[in-house]
């Protein structure tokens, strides 16, 4: 556990700034502030000076509107942005580690080393021919990436207490709110607009995770496409029906039914990675976050394709929320929130 300062956790999505503070007082965790302001799609991603710039004024103005009580922020970098692999190599000395793991990432990143921070942690050893070897979990994460967050988070008059990938929150607050047990792995699907991590998890932290680049935004657009009408009315209709075959005389099941198959098969390229690769007592129970999380029927469709126990995960399940904040979490949009309040929750579990 980590003893940091009173802080808010600060997720820059897709199109959209997301703050969750947290408090702890008398082993009761509470949201105490929680805001949504809505962006310009893609700002995270311009690189230029004036995007710098826009982006620091406007997460000024969520910090403003949020009421928040402190200027300490934990951010998160966007799973699709970093570089995350599982590496095994034999037991070593803890001075030989570092070294051994940088050598055998090399390869596997597109980018040179001296350009990326590299972090990672032990998952588990085991023996293979006699000998004893380890399964480490490693992240890349592009230098350029972190200074330019630490000069918007600074041109904002912010704090920047600590950066982690998205998928690092995520399994924090799915731990938080559904107490996985010891040893138990899980697999989670967070479906956001534009792309859908799968984050692999044992005990809370991170085994495996990687990003695919389809997300709900592809199902509001061929379902646009295959009936000839505006994307506002095919969001309403994806959120309405979704996979349901009941629903709708099935059709918009149907009608996205081809990349949700393309999805699943990463899914399943993913579960079986698990049994090849890292090996555990199975996945036990398969969870859904993410703003595309609430779609008709996912989690019963989920289910039927894998055999495997499957929720909608309830991102403040374990959690009190004051009444100023509730107002913020809608059902339809509360699992947008999944990466700010995994932030918020850091250094409390």
């Amino acid at each position: 556990m980590q003893n940091l300062p009173e802080f808010f956790g600060l997720n820059l999505g897709h199109d959209s700034i997301k703050l969750v503070q947290v408090k702890n007082e008398a082993n009761k965790l509470r949201i105490v502030n929680a805001y949504r302001m809505p962006t310009a799609v893609g700002l995270l991603e311009n690189d230029s000076e004036e995007g710098v710039t826009t982006l620091s004024k406007e997460i000024g103005k969520a910090v403003k509107s949020g009421n928040l009580t402190t200027k300490n922020c934990v951010i998160s970098v966007p799973e699709v942005s970093v570089f995350s692999r599982l590496i095994t190599l034999p037991r070593l000395d803890e001075k030989d580690i570092n070294d051994a793991i940088n050598y055998a990432l090399k390869p596997l990143v597109p980018i040179p080393l001296d350009n990326v921070n590299v972090s990672f942690l032990e998952i588990n050893s085991f023996e293979s021919e006699g000998k004893q070897m380890v399964n480490w979990y490693v992240v890349a994460a592009p230098k350029q990436l972190i200074s330019r967050l630490q000069l918007v988070v600074e041109n904002t008059g912010l704090n920047l207490l600590a950066v982690e990938t998205e998928a690092l929150a995520i399994a924090r607050m799915v731990q938080h709110n559904y107490s996985m047990p010891q040893n138990s792995d899980a697999l989670i699907i967070d479906m956001g607009a534009d792309s859908t991590s799968l984050i692999l998890s044992r005990n809370g932290v991170v085994i495996f995770s990687q990003s695919i680049g389809t997300g709900s935004d592809a199902f509001t657009k061929v379902i646009a496409a295959d009936y000839g009408i505006d994307m506002q009315l095919a969001e309403k209709y994806k959120l309405a029906y979704g996979m349901n075959p009941n629903e709708g005389e099935g059709k918009i099941a149907k009608s996205i039914d081809p990349i949700m198959q393309i999805m699943m098969s990463e899914v399943e390229r993913t579960i079986n990675y698990y049994k090849d690769k890292i090996g555990g007592k199975e996945i036990q129970k398969i969870y859904l976050t993410g703003g595309g999380a609430h779609l008709n029927w996912l989690d019963k469709f989920v289910n039927q394709k894998f055999n495997i126990a499957t929720e909608v995960v309830n991102p403040i399940k374990n959690l009190e929320v004051d009444p100023q904040s509730s107002q913020v979490f809608n059902p339809n949009s509360i699992n947008s929130f999944n990466v700010s309040i995994g932030l918020a929750l850091k250094g409390i579990l």
